[in-house]
């Protein structure tokens, strides 16, 4: 749990961006769906149901995964922070010279 907490931290803050209420959002969710698969891990390992706790970890390192590429995705769409509302950071030149933009 410690570690996926450290991880999101990350996620969401790469880039310098600001979290938007979009990422809180799937956040919460994140955290609502990953519970109730611990849980049922947790049912699962008490009934000794070794399939139901196999399913249980493949669903929630599946549901990582998109999770980690959605908030990835959305992390690349936050504005910046300490930026101005409704401003753009200035494109970098990719032709290598200087004053060639």
């Amino acid at each position: 749990m410690e570690r996926a907490r450290i991880q999101i931290r990350a996620a969401v803050s790469a880039n310098r961006r600001e979290v938007t209420e979009e990422e809180r959002e799937t956040i919460r969710g994140y955290w609502r769906h990953a519970m109730r698969l611990l849980r049922i891990r947790e049912l699962a390992e008490q009934a000794n149901d070794a399939d139901g706790a196999a399913r249980a970890d493949k669903l929630l390192e599946r549901f990582g995964k998109r999770f980690y590429e959605e908030t990835r995705i959305l992390n690349a769409k936050a504005p910046l922070k300490n930026a101005a509302p409704g401003t753009l950071p200035r494109p970098v030149s990719t032709t290598g010279g200087a004053g060639t933009e």
